[in-house]
């Protein structure tokens, strides 16, 4: 009865975990720019995203083995995308899409950005105590594979 009652609060424990990450992630896969200053470039910053990622999933594991000596690396795909307003003009026999630019006061026009998706993340390591064990390894996989929305063949854990 102890195990099934350990075993449960375990199971609870991990379901909340993978679903406050699996919404943490939601949340950072795509940057809205609901309003950008006119002339102002926003860069997209990879290595910043990546830190954060790592960060994120190095506490979950840390929480999950229950020992702070969690290494973490995140492997991404690509870079950002931007994306633009555009404008279409009908006409009868065709149509033409370009793009929508906002000038400044002193006559400057730049493309309005609507918003920019994160890279995809490709693969994921993680160093930590346990690793080696089946279990472990499978509860770790799991975790980052709901986090992420990762195959697990994209994940390896190792102690």
């Amino acid at each position: 009865m102890k195990n099934a009652l350990l075993h449960s609060k375990k199971t609870v424990v991990i379901l909340c975990a993978l679903f406050f990450a699996g919404v943490l992630f939601l949340c950072l896969s795509e940057y809205h720019s609901s309003e950008e200053t006119a002339g102002e470039t926003t860069l997209f910053d990879e290595a910043a995203y990546e830190a954060r990622v790592e960060e994120k999933l190095r506490n979950m594991i840390a929480a999950v083995c229950r020992d702070e000596n969690v290494h973490v690396l995140v492997m991404l795909e690509g870079s950002a995308v931007y994306c633009y307003e555009k404008e279409t003009t009908k006409s009868d026999s065709y149509a033409e899409t370009s793009l929508l630019f906002r000038s400044d006061q002193s006559g400057n026009k730049t493309p309005v950005l609507t918003r920019i998706e994160a890279p995809e993340i490709r693969g994921v390591s993680v160093v930590c105590p346990g690793g080696s064990d089946p279990g472990r390894r499978r509860e770790i996989i799991a975790l980052i594979s709901g986090a992420l929305h990762l195959a697990s063949n994209r994940i390896y854990v190792t102690e």
